[in-house]
């Protein structure tokens, strides 16, 4: 059930910021960063709600199946009341997901780098949203903290999206400061080993690389505007891979050497991600 629930999740992602880049292709990012700002919303309001109705005593299933049906509702909503309302964009011709040109995306001047960007920076986001409430919960020790860990996140990657791209207008800028800014802020939470200023710490992790996914993604469409679609599915493929391993490699390592070495993995990838931003070109 899970590996259809990230089909879907994978479609709506790809197709979401495709059609961003198609209706708006002069400020895309701009636009796409402010969509993921409401996703933020979610992101701020989730953990909170969830930690309260299992504190209450309802069953963690019952929890998954009152998401089942808010999910349905939605789906319900958009057809009904929301597709219609979304123009129609030029056709491409040329904009099919097919192999061949999933294979010319992948081999254009500048692709590779970002892909290798984002399977580093995605592996990286799911690792700390995986971990980090794990992290100051039992780790740290700090319960009362780690509930609302993710809430904090996702409250700077807010304030990223609706600020960030109207101050840096390159998409390299914002993804190399960015990154850098979230490896430091990482470091020095770890190294802190406390509850209180490790959930500030994170708050300006989301804040720093908020902005991240959007400026990522339409960097990736800014390579070859007539294959946004492409570049968008070929991004959520590739960013899926790194988000599989690195989880991974923080828990063993956690497992093999403790909990702030495992960590470490994290403002690690930050620093990858920003070396890798720094070669991009400048749009």
């Amino acid at each position: 059930c899970y590996a259809i629930f990230g089909v879907s999740y994978g479609i709506v992602d790809s197709l979401a910021s495709s059609l961003m880049s198609d209706l708006f292709p002069e400020e895309s990012g701009k636009k796409m960063s402010y969509m993921r700002a409401v996703y933020c919303l979610g992101g701020m309001l989730a953990p909170v709600l969830l930690s309260k109705l299992l504190e209450s005593g309802l069953e963690w299933n019952k929890v998954v199946l009152m998401a089942g049906a808010l999910s349905v509702l939605i789906a319900v909503f958009y057809v009904l009341f929301t597709s219609p309302r979304i123009p129609e964009t030029e056709a491409v011709p040329e904009d099919r997901v097919s192999f061949s040109n999933f294979r010319a995306f992948v081999f254009q001047k500048g692709a590779i780098r970002v892909i290798l960007f984002g399977m580093m920076y995605y592996g990286h986001q799911i690792g700390l949203t995986i971990w980090i409430v794990q992290y100051i919960t039992h780790y740290l020790n700090e319960p009362t903290w780690g509930s609302y860990a993710l809430s904090f996140y996702w409250i700077g990657a807010l304030l990223s999206r609706l600020t960030l791209p109207n101050f840096f207008r390159q998409h390299r800028k914002l993804l190399l400061f960015g990154n850098l800014g979230a490896a430091l802020w990482l470091s020095i939470g770890i190294l802190s080993g406390n509850g209180p200023l490790m959930c500030l710490m994170v708050f300006m992790v989301g804040f720093s690389e908020g902005s991240t996914v959007p400026m990522m993604v339409d960097y990736a469409c800014s390579l070859d505007r007539r294959m946004s679609t492409t570049a968008c599915s070929a991004m959520v493929f590739f960013d899926n891979i790194g988000s599989m391993f690195i989880p991974a490699v923080i828990g063993a390592m956690i497992s093999a050497s403790g909990a702030k070495t495992g960590f470490l993995v994290l403002p690690l990838t930050s620093l990858v991600c920003a070396f890798l931003a720094a070669g991009m070109k400048k749009t």
